[in-house]
């Protein structure tokens, strides 16, 4: 996975004891449809990168970042939340089309009840 920052799940969000990320992938391409499903367990001492690879191999954004989605809920002290979010690349390098690929997500994120 990309590696884009080196800051520590524990320093941004004490409260946070683990973070759970079920995705399922589709890409729909000329040769069929593909699924992936992956699961991310992230605890604290964990680099805050909640990175899913783009099914999609010439995809020129190659991930989808779950980042803003977390750190909303932890804004929120919300435990659970569902959604998608559509590939914001290009489906190859020579293309204008985006690119197909869709990322259903469900977020689990157990609080640490003694860390405010």
């Amino acid at each position: 996975m990309y590696n884009y920052t080196s800051c520590r799940i524990s320093e941004l969000w004490p409260c946070v004891a683990k973070i759970e990320i079920n995705a399922k992938q589709t890409y729909t391409s000329a040769f069929g449809v593909f699924t992936d499903d992956k699961t991310g367990i992230f605890k604290p001492d964990y680099t805050a990168n909640f990175h899913f690879k783009c099914r999609n191999n010439d995809c020129t954004a190659e991930y989808f970042d779950l980042y803003d989605v977390v750190a909303s809920m932890v804004a929120h002290r919300q435990p659970h939340s569902t959604g998608t979010l559509w590939c914001r690349g290009h489906e190859a390098k020579d293309h204008d089309n985006k690119c197909p690929c869709r990322l259903d997500y469900e977020i689990v994120i157990d609080y640490d009840n003694k860390v405010e």
